[in-house]
């Protein structure tokens, strides 16, 4: 996952980051479901639309 590669290159204290990790990790998975729910949407209404 691209951003979780970022945060471990950043400067962040390791404890920090392995603390954070699973919450980071959640939110990606929350916004990754979001973005299919839109495109589901968006080709629904493509198809209605043709």
């Amino acid at each position: 996952m691209p951003d979780s590669e970022n945060l471990r290159a950043s400067n962040i204290h390791p404890a920090i980051t392995t603390e954070l990790a699973p919450l980071f990790s959640d939110i990606a998975v929350v916004v990754q479901q979001a973005r299919q729910q839109v495109q589901q949407a968006v080709n629904s209404a493509m198809v209605q639309c043709y």
